[in-house]
């Protein structure tokens, strides 16, 4: 997480290129990677989001869409510790999936 933060402070004084670089590294680390399920920690993986997040509204407001589907799979539940809120993480997926119907066709 302290490294997440130092990254967080710094992303607002790099350039585009090594702003666009970090997003796309960072995001691989939320994907499945050689059978591994990449970083299981609701708590990293937040943070991560919220880098993103944070490189798409600052850099490329292009990517905001991206951030904000990171941030809405990532959501956390005020009623439960450490959990996902899974009625924001189902609605959300239930979109991406209507998304995708839409290119099958």
């Amino acid at each position: 997480l302290n490294a997440l933060g130092i990254i967080r402070t710094l992303i607002l004084r790099v350039g585009n290129d090594a702003a666009i670089s970090a997003f796309f590294d960072l995001s691989s680390f939320l994907a499945p990677k050689k059978g591994s399920v990449g970083i299981s920690s609701l708590e990293i993986r937040k943070e991560i989001a919220s880098v993103i997040s944070l490189i798409a509204s600052q850099q490329r407001p292009e990517m905001k869409d991206v951030a904000s589907v990171l941030d809405k799979l990532t959501c956390v539940s005020k009623k439960r510790v450490d959990e996902l809120n899974l009625e924001v993480v189902m609605m959300e997926l239930l979109e991406l999936g209507k998304d995708t119907d839409e290119y099958c066709r």
